[in-house]
């Protein structure tokens, strides 16, 4: 499993609600994305700076997915280029349905 970090800040910060509407506006992008598991949006409103968390069953999916067109599509809607990093998954635990996930390989 890989996790990928995503990290930006905007030209200017703008409110909760307004990146919230882009979020949303961009769901449909990663749905149905090949291997993406889940993905977190984060966002400070205080200083325009965001990190998107994704977990990708690997990393070759999570490297076809960041496509230079993608960049290039994120820089367009957020006018700001954001660094990514992939990172391996070892272990996850889901207080929610209380499960603990070990990754050996």
């Amino acid at each position: 499993m890989i996790t990928t970090i995503v990290e930006y800040r905007l030209p200017c910060a703008v409110a909760r609600g307004e990146i919230l509407e882009k979020f949303k506006s961009a769901r449909n992008k990663f749905i149905d994305a090949e291997g993406l598991l889940k993905k977190y949006f984060c966002y400070d409103a205080s200083d325009g700076s965001g990190t998107s968390v994704y977990i990708w069953e690997n990393l070759s999916c999570a490297k076809a997915f960041f496509t230079p067109a993608m960049l290039q599509a994120f820089e367009q809607t957020f006018g700001c280029r954001p660094t990514l990093r992939h990172v391996d998954t070892l272990m996850t635990i889901d207080n929610v349905a209380d499960e603990v996930s070990v990754f050996d390989t």
